[in-house]
């Protein structure tokens, strides 16, 4: 049965992919007009096709909502990057096989996806908007901020380069605004995605103690790392937590 690829991703991967795709294209868009469209005669993941100098065991996760723009998460990416030179991404639009539409069920893809990030070590958060992170709103992306809770994983977020103008202003002003802004996101509200999600199953995660847990934590992990953020805010470093 198929598993997750623990291989990862140089970032010129991923900026190729932002220089084909038009202007705004969501992750989703790039993944059912691109990904899948380059892998129909293999139907191997888009990794698997890689020439191996631009693949290697991934070093840090990529947790993002489909629904930003590619251009955003890369750019979180670029500037991770640039703190951590020569990181592998694992990034599940280029590491899933997009031609399996299951693996065996929503329990057993999350139980892989915690052990993906206990081995990789690092979680990327992609913290847009940055006053109400579209990833506190998605089931998947929940599951993995808790992952990277339980297995001690680092944690990083990134905000756009494009939002940290109205960020620095906001958290120069008063940082409880940006606390406050953030703890506001309905953490126990989240959603699972339209495709690919086993709905019966996340219905089920929602009913257990663990998930309970994974939000009632997800909902603060945002404003914990804020708390570094104003006095970054006057090195121009306020992207990262």
């Amino acid at each position: 049965r198929p598993t997750p690829s623990s291989m990862g991703v140089r970032s010129a991967v991923l900026l190729d992919l932002v220089r084909d795709a038009p202007h705004g294209a969501t992750t989703e868009w790039v993944c059912y007009n691109l990904i899948v469209p380059r892998t129909t005669d293999t139907r191997l993941a888009y990794v698997d096709g890689l020439d191996g100098g631009l693949v290697g065991p991934a070093t840090c996760f990529i947790s993002h909502a489909w629904s930003l723009t590619l251009a955003d998460v890369v750019d979180c990416v670029t500037q991770h990057e640039r703190m951590h030179p020569g990181t592998h991404y694992w990034f599940d639009v280029v590491c899933n096989n997009q031609h399996r539409e299951a693996y065996d069920s929503g329990a057993q893809l999350r139980e892989m996806f915690r052990e993906q990030i206990r081995a990789i070590g690092a979680l990327l958060l992609v913290g847009s908007p940055w006053d109400k992170p579209v990833v506190l709103t998605r089931a998947w992306c929940i599951w993995e901020i808790y992952s990277a809770i339980a297995v001690n994983a680092a944690i990083i977020t990134v905000v756009p380069t494009r939002e940290q103008a109205a960020f620095r202003v906001a958290a120069g002003r008063d940082h409880s605004t940006v606390l406050e802004a953030i703890m506001r996101v309905d953490v126990g509200a989240a959603q699972a995605g339209k495709k690919r999600t086993d709905c019966t199953s996340w219905r089920r995660c929602g009913q257990t103690s663990e998930w309970r847990a994974s939000t009632a934590r997800c909902g603060t992990i945002f404003g914990r790392g804020t708390a570094t953020w104003p006095r970054a805010c006057r090195t121009g470093r306020a992207q990262q937590s």
